[in-house]
């Protein structure tokens, strides 16, 4: 809880973690904080992504990107490839067609002349990187926010924008 001085200024005791509220402190600072918090989810996502198969090997991992919204409040991690959906929240068994040759050309698909003949796709299970990531990291997100925090409040203590 902030002390309140006698002019009406509200002080923080860094010692006791009493840190500024997010919203009082300017856009800029804001961001750093949330950017920082969302690097380190983003290198943890990229650490444990799932290794895809032989088409898209390397591509999830490469299309994890993280920022921070311009106001300071929100950040955002993702993974921009177009399979991550799919890997991320699984898929249900389904019918694959084969429309050309070329893209039977993998074994589990089957092409006969212009027809198509479906293959049964037994689905596959969720593998939920993303929120993992998100679970394992939160000590060490709220522990960067703190520092930065402390940090900012200092540099505004000493008179320094922060």
């Amino acid at each position: 809880m902030p002390r309140v001085s006698r002019n009406g200024q509200k002080r923080y005791m860094l010692d006791r973690l009493e840190m500024p509220d997010l919203e009082a402190i300017e856009k800029i600072a804001r961001r750093k904080v949330m950017y920082n918090a969302a690097k380190i989810v983003a290198l943890r996502v990229r650490e444990i992504v799932p290794v895809s198969n032989r088409n898209h090997k390397g591509k999830l991992v490469k299309s994890i990107r993280y920022r921070a919204f311009a106001s300071g409040l929100k950040s955002q991690v993702a993974a921009k490839a177009p399979h991550a959906h799919l890997v991320h929240d699984g898929t249900k068994a389904h019918q694959i067609f084969a429309h050309t040759p070329e893209s039977a050309q993998d074994g589990w698909r089957i092409y006969h002349g212009s027809v198509s003949s479906p293959a049964n796709h037994p689905g596959a299970k969720a593998q939920p990187f993303l929120l993992d990531a998100r679970d394992q990291t939160r000590n060490d997100v709220e522990e960067q926010m703190r520092k930065d925090m402390e940090e900012i409040a200092a540099a505004i203590a000493a008179g320094e924008t922060a």
